[in-house]
């Protein structure tokens, strides 16, 4: 089941092929060694396993070839209708006939204590009740609102949705994250929101379309962006290359990948290899990985 929720669509791009790559296949009692010629990994694993997160996405953003000028948004999307923002107003009256000035896009992409009445993106209106509960799911995760349920319960269902909708949706999911981190008052909330942000770079990429990462390179360059901000910001900055390197996930994460994720630290997977004679107590050995881990690597 855990190998199932960290597969990922296939896909061969940022990949590098390992045509002549060892690996061990079990059949009941016997263990044959093959050469498997279809098998695509980001790097050769046969080497110094990393053993940071940061040791991991460095590899992993390095196979990818990313330029660090390059925007590595996803193509999916560019250039589609219905990116424009969509009019927001304050106060009901005007709300219902849309007199007084409408608020500009700065204002509309910073953080909001309430919650919105409507998508951000024109293209999601017919999914305006989908957008502001994704919007409460984010305000419950970062703490900006009272919630019964526990923070990984909320990244969870934002990631679902987002895997089983339009590329619009997803990019309304990432507008949505950087409107409440942006110019945050409160700095350990503001952090929380910057943690699901590195959830959902392990999980789907944005397209070109919203600019991801010109908002990521905006805060590393602010000289009064907070440490833990800026740490995270400078992994969201390489994720976000591996991210459309490999596509979506097919699954959302579990519980431990997300509270792994908030904490910045390897997954810690219990391993027992039912083959090992050598292992006459049947003990299991530890290994650490990060979310992005395949059962091939």
């Amino acid at each position: 089941e855990e190998a199932k929720s960290q597969s990922r669509l296939p896909s061969k791009a940022g990949h590098k092929r390992l045509a002549t790559h060892h690996h061990v296949a079990i059949h009941g009692d016997s263990v044959d060694e093959k050469k498997e010629d279809d098998l695509y990994l980001d790097f050769d694993m046969r080497g110094k396993i990393p053993e940071t997160l940061n040791e991991w996405t460095e590899m992993r953003y390095k196979a990818t070839g990313a330029d660090d000028d390059e925007d590595a948004s996803s193509d999916d999307g560019v250039g589609a209708e219905g990116y424009e923002l969509t009019k927001h107003r304050k106060g009901r009256l005007k709300r219902w006939f849309r007199i007084g000035k409408a608020h500009d896009a700065a204002q509309l992409l910073s953080f909001k204590k309430s919650i919105i009445k409507k998508s951000l993106l024109k293209c999601n209106r017919p999914h305006d009740e989908q957008m502001v509960q994704m919007f409460k799911n984010i305000m419950s995760f970062m703490g900006d609102r009272e919630s019964s349920k526990p923070p990984v319960a909320h990244a969870r269902k934002i990631v679902r949705v987002a895997l089983n909708s339009t590329i619009g949706v997803r990019d309304e999911i990432y507008l949505q994250i950087c409107k409440q981190t942006r110019q945050h008052p409160d700095p350990s909330r503001c952090l929380e929101g910057w943690n699901l942000l590195l959830v959902c770079l392990y999980s789907f990429p944005p397209s070109k379309n919203i600019k991801v990462g010109d908002y990521i390179n905006e805060v590393l360059r602010e000289e009064k962006t907070a440490p833990g901000v800026k740490k995270r910001a400078e992994l969201a900055r390489k994720l976000l290359a591996i991210c459309v390197s490999k596509g979506a996930r097919k699954e959302p994460p579990t519980d431990f990948e997300v509270e792994a994720i908030r904490l910045m630290r390897l997954i810690e997977l219990q391993i027992r290899l039912p083959c090992d004679s050598s292992n006459s107590n049947n003990k299991s050995f530890k290994i650490y990985v990060d979310p992005y881990v395949s059962v091939a690597e």
